[in-house]
């Protein structure tokens, strides 16, 4: 009895094999890779905003950071976290091609503030949900 409801406990736990969701309503599958990367999986009707609210988003929930840059370490492409869809990675580490203060997720080194990326959660019209949840 006990073995069994270990089992579904775990079975249960939002934190084993899910993928976190952070960012803009619906919200955007995130999903962590190794060396403090992260993928944010692309989703129709969000554009490159919704994808860096969800960065953002993530920086701030999942890895604790209040302020520093994220930056795009590969642009839009093949997600390698969810087939079939497209995602780009970002990381809190610089990367060679920096281009500062861009919000291109098209090109790799384009960085913002951890702050300026999550304004971009602000700029939707469904934003009432976003912050009742932080």
């Amino acid at each position: 009895m006990l073995r069994s409801v270990i089992v579904a406990a775990l079975l249960l736990s939002p934190t084993l094999g899910a993928a976190a969701k952070y960012g803009t309503y619906p919200r955007l599958e995130v999903n962590q890779l190794q060396d403090g990367r992260y993928e944010v999986i692309e989703a129709a009707g969000f554009g490159q905003e919704g994808v860096w609210c969800a960065a953002g988003e993530y920086a701030i929930r999942a890895l604790g950071l209040n302020r520093g840059r994220i930056y795009v370490d590969r642009p839009s492409g093949p997600a390698l976290t969810r087939a079939g869809r497209k995602g780009i990675i970002f990381t809190t580490e610089v990367v060679a091609q920096q281009k500062s203060g861009s919000s291109s997720v098209r090109d790799r080194g384009s960085n913002l503030l951890i702050g300026h990326a999550v304004q971009f959660c602000a700029d939707r019209s469904d934003r009432d949900d976003i912050w009742k949840s932080r």
